[in-house]
Order: structure tokens, then sequence, then C-alpha cells
């Protein structure tokens, strides 16, 4: 028996380089007995199943790193898209979804300095409508004429930008610094299907490398999404603050202000049931214009075929204004000058008309015509005399 000592010889070789790299030979092997090479056997095999339990957690852990950049990432993408689709419904106006957006963008990049630049082709200004940054105030609209902003809407391109990247630029005359510099800068267009309408920007002042070919292929991919968004967030605004100021010039208007379409008039405002001397709306709402006016107007056209020719003449050339006589509550008899307007309200037509009670006009007119018959009238009996 081959011994070293007291200590035997599978015990040297289970601590032996050669054991752990499997590197046993048949010449090292020689002078081992049967026994003792089948009990080597057995150590290397719960060696190798030590090794295999080994390099299987290691691979574990491995995979597990690599998700945030592999399957985990791709979900946490499809999420702020999902997030950012849904804001278009969710939030109350466009403040709000940008909100919802860069809160979105930050569960995946770093987004402590963000903002959006929006481009107005009639002033050819930027404004920005959300910026929040660490170091740089919200500016005005601003032409931004020489900044990375104005740069990437130009180009329609995205721009990862590092200090080097940025002085070549500078150099090239490209670009010039606005703001406190940042060494990494990331910046993409914000592309609807007809247009650009702006631009988005990230930023981190401390850091150069924070984002990758992903982190910019990403956020380009959504910032279509983005713009889509932004752009219908605005329309709504628009149109909301349009309805308001319609709503406040119809309630509020002292002249008499109606909406008009083929089951008659739809609406008016204070200022209609007023004049008209109703006690409300609707004691005459759906009733077409000659049930509220005398059977023949001053012209002798009967209102009936009158109104629908006046109609007709106001959907065919966009506008019409002429005279007309309705009828108070009380029977009397109402002069007003008609302007009438085709207009579309949620996709449907309407006329937009309104009343101006010349009442006192049409008093003056009569009270020139009745001095004028009384002079002419003078006149002929000065000139009868003087012939007798």
């Amino acid at each position: 028996m081959h011994e070293t000592g007291n200590q035997s010889p599978i015990a040297n070789y289970e601590n032996s380089s050669a054991l752990q790299y499997n590197q046993v030979t048949p010449d090292s092997l020689s002078g081992y007995t049967l026994s003792e090479i089948a009990d080597l056997i057995n150590i290397l095999k719960k060696k190798n199943l030590e090794l295999s339990r080994e390099n299987q957690r290691f691979a574990t852990e491995l995979t597990s790193t690599e998700l945030p950049d592999g399957k985990e990432r791709s979900e946490r993408e499809a999420a702020i898209i999902y997030q950012i689709i849904q804001g278009v419904s969710t939030t109350a106006n466009l403040n709000e979804l940008l909100i919802l957006i860069h809160s979105s963008l930050s569960n995946l990049l770093y987004a402590e300095n963000c903002f959006v630049a929006l481009y107005a082709e009639e002033t050819g200004l930027f404004s920005f409508p959300y910026y929040i940054d660490k170091y740089d105030s919200p500016p005005d609209p601003s032409q931004m004429c020489k900044s990375c902003t104005a740069f990437v809407y130009k180009t329609g391109k995205p721009l990862l930008l590092s200090l080097e990247r940025f002085q070549a630029l500078v150099d090239a005359g490209e670009v010039e610094l606005v703001g406190e510099n940042s060494p990494s800068w990331l910046g993409v267009p914000l592309v609807t299907p007809s247009k650009t309408i702006g631009v988005l920007v990230l930023q981190h002042y401390e850091e150069s490398d924070v984002y990758s070919k992903r982190d910019v292929h990403f956020l380009d991919s959504v910032a279509s999404q983005i713009a889509i968004a932004i752009e219908r967030k605005s329309a709504e605004e628009e149109l909301r603050e349009s309805e308001e100021m319609f709503r406040a010039l119809f309630n509020e208007s002292t002249d008499p202000i109606l909406l008009l379409n083929e089951s008659g008039f739809v609406n008016c405002n204070a200022s209609t049931v007023s004049i008209l001397g109703y006690k409300c709306k609707e004691e005459f709402l759906n009733k077409n214009p000659w049930e509220l006016s005398p059977e023949r107007q001053s012209d002798g056209t009967r209102s009936s075929e009158k109104a629908e020719s006046m109609i007709n003449k106001t959907l065919t050339e966009g506008y019409n204004k002429f005279e007309w006589t309705h009828l108070r509550s009380d029977g009397t008899e109402l002069p007003v000058e008609v302007m009438l307007t085709p207009v579309m309200i949620k996709g449907k037509q309407f006329i937009y008309t309104i009343w101006r009670d010349i009442t006192n006009r049409k008093m003056a007119e009569e009270e020139i015509n009745r001095k004028t018959s009384y002079s002419q009238v003078c006149l002929w009996k000065r000139i009868n005399s003087s012939q007798l």
C-alpha cells in the first residue's frame, strides 16, 4: 500500500489539484489497490456532481441578472406603451397626460430631468408644456435656434449625446450650449402620422453613458405613441376651450341667439326667452321659424315659404342676413334683423341664428316716412294754392 506517514493516499488525491481538474491518469494510479481506486472513482463522481450543481446555480444567477434587458424589460416597455395609450382617455388634460408619461418612463429609464418641447408652425417657437429639471427653469417660448432640441426637431432623428459628441456638433456649427451642460443627453422627435410636433428630452447631469442603444431605440419607438397622445389631448383641450367660449358667448350675449336644425329651434339663450316674453325656452323650442311669425311677412310673402327660402340660401352661400317679423308670446310683432350661419356641432348640421331687435329703427323709419309724407302734402297744398 502506498502511504505517506499515516495519511491516506486517497485523502492526498482528494485535496490535490489533479483531482479537482479531473486530470487523473493511469500512471498516477500506479501503486494503488483496486479498493483504493474504487474509492477514488467515487470521490471523482462526488466532485463532478458538486461542479454540476455549482454551474447550474451560476447559470440561474446569470439569467436573473440579464432579465431587465431581456424578457422583463420587454414586459416593462409594453406596459409603458399601454399606460401612455390609456392615458389619453384617463387623464383630464394635457398636463396630467404629460405627468403620466414622465412617471411611466421613469419605471425604465433615468428621467429625473425631463421636458417636452412642442413646435408651433404659426409662430416658429418652441413651447414647453412640461419641464422638470434640477438646474434650469422652464424657458419662455423661443426659437431655440441652435439648441440640441432644435437639432433633433430639424433632423427628425433621435440623438444620444455624450460630452464628446456634443463638442463635435459644436465644432461643426450645428449646435450650441443652451442651459446647463449634461454628460448624458437623449432627445427623440415626437412624430405623428402627419408631421413632427416637437421633441422629448431626458438628461443626466452627473453621469455619462446613462442611456444605452436599446434605451434610444425604445424611446424613439414609444415617441410616436407619445406624439399621438399629446396631439389628441391638445385637440381635446382646444375643442373644450372652443366649446366653453361658444357657450359663454351663447349664454351671455344680449342679442337673442338660437340654434336651428330640421326639427326647428333646438336651443336658445336667455335673451331670446326675454325678448319673446316667454317664461322658459321649452315653451317654444322645436317650433319652426314661421310658427313664431305672422302668416305673412311685410313684403306679402308667406312666412313658411320665405323661411325655407332663407334657410336654403344660407346653406348654399354660407351666410345670410335679412329682416324678419316674429311674434311675441302676447301676439305683438317683433321686427328683427336675422343673421344665419351654418355650423357643425359634434358632427351635426345646425344654423347659428342671431336676432337683432330693430324695433327702434323701424319706429324711426316710420317717423321719417310720416314726416316726409306730411312735408310732401304741405308742399302740394302750397303749389295748388299758388296756382289758384
